[in-house]
């Protein structure tokens, strides 16, 4: 399944992973997110596809590099 791609999940109990390269190789997201997190959702932003969004135990994360690090978001709600 090899790509020139970027695919990134959220796993229950291992936190995130990221292959860049259509699935051949992965490697845990280690910058935001606890390596034993529990994301139960991820979605990518609709007009900036490097914008990844985590439903995790922590709370809400946020990456705008496409998944290799994610920070955690106070408040998605308009002030």
């Amino acid at each position: 399944m090899a790509g020139n791609f970027t695919i990134c999940v959220g796993t229950i109990g291992s936190g995130a992973w990221l292959s860049r390269d259509g699935g051949d190789e992965w490697h845990r997201v280690r910058a935001g997110l606890d390596g034993e997190s529990r994301v139960y959702g991820m979605s990518v932003h609709p007009h900036e596809p490097r914008t990844i969004f985590a439903g995790a135990n922590g709370g809400i994360f946020r990456s705008r590099d496409g998944g290799q690090s994610f920070e955690h978001v106070e408040s998605i709600s308009p002030h």
